[in-house]
């Protein structure tokens, strides 16, 4: 652990150069600058908009300066069992008293309070714990843009659980985190489209635009890939209206979204509505494929 504030700041200066802002903040920040904290948070809306330099380098700044010895700080030990266990009012007594707990990792996943708190659906909480943050400020945006394990930010989290109230609020503080990826690769939109919440999706692509690039994750899997093969037939069927030429993806094993419908016998019962998949196969440009998958299943 650094010894005082001002050793931290001098080795801050260090790690973290001036030299390695995009061009664009460079302009904007002078080598000479002593106060490196003072600086980012009058100029956070210009480098929120470099995200990827948030995610580098101001996070690692950000642990650097205000996460000292955990084991120092009466409460912090709490906040696990507090959490679980669904003493959220605890939980935000604890991050009163010592705000920047809110953003330390408390869990073996490297969740913070925030990520357990949207996980467990908790609205309100999350919104509470927000306000505990300077607002206006680069560290509000740096703390929604904590990933755990598993590479999620509260955005990830915030679709996985389909709540479109906490999505719209993380973008409402730092639109660039839309397009931000986890370990697999998977945007938020992903996220949102794979555990099958059509609200959310809707929402983030709202946000997102008709971008291909949210839609596939590191193996080549589509969001019409993972909708067809956890059976959200809807959101299948939505996806196709919104990204058609998603229909003809196929991923790194080469499979498309069509061999795993014709691995699905259940969405050609007798009686189903069949306008989604039929859909499917008018933009295919393998139609004739398609039909003898479907004719093998009957």
């Amino acid at each position: 652990m650094l010894e005082d504030h001002a050793t931290t700041k001098d080795m801050m200066e260090t790690e973290i150069k001036i030299s390695s802002l995009p061009l664009a903040l460079k302009l904007q920040c002078s080598e000479s600058k002593k106060d490196f904290l003072d600086w980012v948070d009058k100029n956070w809306r210009d480098i929120e908009a470099h995200s990827g330099w948030i995610d580098k380098h101001y996070t690692q700044c950000e642990d650097f300066i205000i996460h000292p010895e955990l084991k120092d700080f009466e409460g912090y030990r709490s906040l696990y069992p507090s959490a679980v266990n669904g003493r959220w009012e605890d939980v935000l007594d604890v991050c009163h008293k010592e705000m920047f707990l809110t953003t330390v990792p408390i869990t073996n996943s490297l969740d913070t309070v925030f990520h357990l708190a949207i996980s467990d659906d908790q609205t309100d909480i999350f919104e509470k714990l927000l306000q505990l943050l300077p607002q206006e400020s680069l560290g509000i945006a740096s703390a929604l843009r904590r990933k755990n394990k598993k590479g999620n930010n509260l955005l990830h989290i915030a679709a996985s659980v389909g709540s479109v109230t906490m999505c719209s609020l993380i973008i409402r503080i730092s639109k660039s985190m839309i397009n931000t990826y986890n370990n697999e690769g998977e945007s938020p939109l992903f996220v949102a489209a794979l555990n099958g919440h059509k609200d959310a999706f809707l929402y983030l692509h709202s946000e997102c635009g008709p971008k291909e690039h949210y839609c596939i994750r590191r193996n080549g899997d589509t969001i019409l890939h993972c909708a067809i093969a956890e059976e959200h037939y809807e959101l299948s069927y939505i996806i196709l209206r919104l990204y058609r030429d998603l229909v003809d993806f196929t991923n790194n094993k080469r499979i498309s979204p069509l061999h795993l419908l014709a691995n699905k016998p259940s969405a050609f019962k007798s009686g189903s509505d069949l306008q989604w998949y039929e859909e499917i196969i008018y933009h295919c440009e393998y139609t004739v494929k398609i039909l003898r998958l479907i004719e093998h299943l009957k």
